[in-house]
């Protein structure tokens, strides 16, 4: 499922103001100080990155690994359940590198993870956070990513 969303204010704290629920969006909006942003939303309702990789052959030999630390791995390693096409495992890695030269904000939610990334000034290293849990989060269906970046 693809949504693509273009988002106007009078004021760059306006925008701010409206899309505040999540700490991380806000400090990006009020970084960005833009008036217009476009927001595009990819879903997909499968077994999600993670447990997608684990049920393939290549992810045989990776069940015994972190959770977390194999995510990381799917996003910005060569890891991949694809086979051995030599594009295999640089898709993420593309987009990510794409969000990073727009300045954009990027958030993955699949399974029980939340992370998001910031390129507001980014290092050129890019990594994806945790999101702080505050209170009990569920496990979400599928993978969830939200670029958001400054109308020009």
């Amino acid at each position: 499922m693809l949504r693509v969303r273009k988002h106007v204010a009078n004021r760059p704290e306006e925008l701010a103001e409206r899309h505040g629920g999540v700490a991380e969006v806000r400090a990006y909006l009020e970084r960005i100080r833009a008036s217009a942003i476009v927001e595009a939303s990819i879903s997909d309702f499968g077994p999600g990155i993670v447990d997608g990789f684990l049920a393939s052959s290549a992810g045989a030999s990776h069940v015994n690994r972190n959770r977390r630390e194999l995510l990381d791995g799917l996003l910005f390693e060569r890891l991949s359940s694809k086979g051995i096409d030599p594009a295999s495992g640089l898709g993420i890695q593309r987009a990510l590198r794409a969000a990073n030269q727009m300045q954009a904000f990027v958030s993955l939610r699949t399974a029980e993870f939340w992370l998001t990334a910031s390129f507001v000034n980014a290092a050129p290293e890019i990594r994806m956070l945790d999101v702080a849990a505050d209170g009990a989060r569920g496990r979400v269906r599928g993978t969830h990513w939200q670029f958001l970046w400054p109308q020009p």
